[in-house]
């Protein structure tokens, strides 16, 4: 890029990123100032110095996350479209594809949460404690009144609340523009026909890794080498703390020469071909990538399980493992929690072998990777499933490979799963049913269902347009009964308030119950049934 060219680039992405983060800001440090002074208010007046588990919820954070990727994203994607489709002969109308941005922004935004979002929240409530406590050794602040006590808590905490708001912003907002014009550059001109040149804000505070990396030019798909490490982009989450935190750099993707805008596009992530002259353009593919259904079969076979007790938890761990290896999932490191007992242990065990004896998990986002498997709840989450996909996977059109696995060691008080059957008013459970013998492993199979599959799959996208359907429908047949008042109906067929959070928690909820309770309801069964239909052996 010449070099008028390349500062008028760095100039402009500066201007916009700055103005961008800065109402950004705004919104992450209120919320910040917002859940410390509910925690000054509690140390003052209850002498409170720990147990916060009610302020800087993961829940909470992943919105903010949100917000910054959707709100940046979509601005930079424009941003670029605008400024190249003045320099090249075929333009490219993006007019309309705000809300199309806006939902895939939002899914990478939830994926890197998922990575940051309890060390963000830790640190936050880390800091409380370390503050809190040491002010409670301090004579001189414990003789205060209330009226200074609180001033210098506000003040000290104001400090805190925007240095930490400051690099949240900063460090995400980076990579939401970078990856937001990375986006728009491969739906006008497609990712064969385009380089990426590394720029470096260069102000005297760079790093010195990021200054040698200035101007260096990479095709489309490959990595920048910035410090020893490959990165697809200024901010990528793949890169470590130092390379990552509170850089301020950008990645211009510029076409090829004579490369043209692929005109309007005719759907996210997917450019229509260029036609060569003389040639006809190819023919998009048919057919689905998912196997064809085989039919369900009624009544469902029971998987018997011949699995004979461990006697030790390493004996546990050693089953465990060969367990997943044979459905193809290579298991790197096994965690136990040591409030298992060798009985919870053996229904842990058992059940995970029973569910790979029925399902098949053995797909390809499933084993690309060596996966960690945790058997420990945390004050966050009683089980969880993470996936991820680099930038380098995302545009090469890949899945979310799975990575990390908890099945937790606790789950949900039974109260909490079990179906409410009042025919006078409607009670909304927190989570699907199960029955009572089986509510040890309620959370181990929830995190199977996730497993199985993703709704971010990229080859399972017919069963998740099918359970869409099924939802709508759920969801219809809730509000009638509401509606008509026949709190029966509604406590029959409810799967709980979990469910309704996403398609994946509704698939989770209903899985759960299909397979643990003698009385599946309507939707579970349904559920479990399209489950078969997809994936059973």
């Amino acid at each position: 890029m010449l070099k008028k060219a390349k500062q008028s680039w760095k100039d402009n992405f500066d201007k916009v990123l700055s103005i961008s983060e800065s109402k950004e800001f705004a919104k992450v440090r209120k919320y910040y100032d917002d859940q410390y002074r509910q925690a000054i208010d509690g140390f003052l007046k209850m002498n409170k110095t720990t147990g916060f588990d009610n302020l800087f919820r993961v829940a909470d954070i992943a919105d903010i996350y949100s917000q910054i990727y959707v709100n940046i994203g979509v601005k930079f994607a424009k941003w670029y479209a605008k400024n190249f489709d003045k320099v090249v002969s075929k333009q490219t109308d993006v007019s309309g594809y705000t809300d199309i941005w806006a939902e895939r922004f939002n899914s990478v935004s939830q994926q890197i949460a998922a990575e940051r979002v309890t060390l963000v929240s830790g640190t936050a409530k880390a800091t409380l404690v370390k503050v809190f406590k040491r002010l409670s050794s301090d004579p001189e602040f414990m003789v205060m009144n209330e009226r200074e006590a609180s001033r210098i808590l506000r003040q000290k905490f104001g400090q805190y609340s925007k240095s930490q708001a400051e690099r949240l912003v900063r460090t995400e907002a980076t990579n939401a523009a970078n990856f937001a014009t990375l986006q728009s550059a491969t739906d006008m001109f497609g990712q064969e026909n385009l380089q990426k040149e590394w720029m470096t804000a260069l102000d005297g505070r760079e790093r010195p890794a990021h200054r040698t990396a200035d101007g260096q030019i990479v095709d489309f798909k490959e990595r920048f080498t910035v410090g020893g490490e490959l990165l697809f982009n200024p901010g990528d989450p793949a890169g470590s703390a130092k390379n990552v935190i509170n850089c301020r750099c950008s990645t211009a993707p510029f076409p090829k020469p004579d490369a043209q805008a692929a005109g309007t596009i005719e759907g996210f992530g997917v450019r229509p071909p260029v036609s060569i002259p003389g040639t006809k353009p190819p023919k998009p593919p048919t057919g689905s990538v998912l196997r064809t259904p085989k039919p369900v079969r009624e009544p469902v076979r029971e998987v018997i399980d011949d699995l004979p007790d461990v006697k030790t938890v390493k004996e546990a761990k050693e089953v465990a493992k060969k367990i997943f290896k044979d459905s193809g999932i290579n298991i790197s490191t096994i965690t136990m929690s040591s409030a298992m007992d060798m009985k919870t242990v053996n229904k842990y065990v058992k059940q995970i072998h029973k569910l790979t004896k029925k399902y098949k998990i053995n797909h390809s986002e499933n084993l690309k990777y060596p996966v960690t498997l945790r058997f420990k709840s945390t004050k966050s989450f009683y089980g969880v499933v993470t996936r991820s996909q680099n930038m380098t996977e995302y545009f090469a059109g890949e899945g979310f490979s799975l990575r990390k696995i908890n099945l937790g060691d606790k789950t949900d008080l039974i109260e909490n799963r079990t179906r409410f059957k009042s025919i006078d008013s409607a009670k909304k459970t927190f989570k699907s049913s199960v029955d009572i013998k089986n509510s040890k492993i309620a959370t181990l199979t929830h995190e199977f269902a996730h497993i199985i599959s993703d709704s971010k799959s990229v080859i399972h996208k017919e069963f998740w347009n099918e359970l869409k359907q099924i939802k709508r429908n759920y969801a219809d047949d809730l509000k009638r009964y509401i509606d008509n008042e026949n709190y029966k109906a509604f406590n029959d067929i409810y799967l709980g308030q979990y469910a309704s959070t996403n398609m994946d928690e509704f698939l989770a909820e209903g899985f759960a119950e299909y397979e643990l309770s003698s009385k599946p309801s309507k939707y579970a069964r349904l559920i479990g049934e399209k489950v078969n239909q997809y994936f059973k052996k």
